[in-house]
Order: C-alpha cells, then sequence, then structure tokens
C-alpha cells in the first residue's frame, strides 16, 4: 500500500515502511500504519520504517505515541544518513520508547535486530 507519503509492504512477515514524506508525519500517518497492521497482520506486529524522507514528527503523533499504540510491538528505524539517524535516536529515546525502538542503517540489519531477543 502507497499512501503517497508512506509506502507500507511486507518483509518476512514484518511491517516495512518507507515514509518518503518532506513535510510533517502526523496522526493520519499514524493511523495509515495502524490500518495497514489491523488488515494485514497480527494485532501487535514488529515495524521498520525506514526515513526516506526529511520529516518532523507532529506534536500530536508524538502524545499518541507516547501514550501507546496497541499495533506496535517493536519498532525499528532505519537511517542510512547521518541527520536522520540522529532524528530516529532522538525519536527512540523519548516519544518511541513503549516499543523497544532501536536504529539499523539498514532494513536486512533492522530485520535481525527483531529478530534477536530484546
Amino acid at each position: 500500500m502507497d499512501t503517497g507519503r508512506i509506502k507500507m509492504e511486507n518483509f518476512k512477515g514484518i511491517l516495512y515502511c518507507d515514509a518518503y514524506m518532506n513535510d510533517e508525519f502526523t496522526l493520519d500517518d499514524l493511523e495509515s500504519m495502524r490500518e495497514e497492521i489491523r488488515k494485514n497482520y497480527a494485532p501487535s506486529t514488529d515495524v521498520i520504517l525506514k526515513k526516506s524522507g526529511s520529516y518532523s514528527v507532529s506534536a500530536e503523533a508524538q502524545a499518541k505515541l507516547i501514550k501507546g499504540i496497541k499495533e506496535f510491538r517493536n519498532f525499528v528505524y532505519v537511517a542510512d544518513v547521518k541527520v536522520k539517524r540522529e532524528s530516529a535516536e532522538y525519536a527512540a529515546t523519548f516519544y518511541m520508547k513503549p516499543y523497544n525502538t532501536r536504529v539499523a542503517r539498514t532494513k536486512e540489519e533492522a530485520y535481525t535486530m527483531l529478530s534477536e531477543k530484546y
């Protein structure tokens, strides 16, 4: 599925998202990911999100993520550029902390992280 902002696909049974928007990640974007999980995955699933675009996460989306998204189990960002990696590390420390969030350089590395015990 492609929303025009996030491309979502199955990668070895895990939801893989390529967030390529260049503005702000919103509650609508978050809901699109949740809807994809509800339609095609277990009630709570692991997620890999590649930060292809250059975007910020809205305050509303951050607040919702801090409270907890029942559809997200474990979460790994893929960020291969320094500034995107730093942004992902910040998110992992703060509003993405409930999902055992980690940061990888490649999709394959992210999959390996999710395959290991947290």
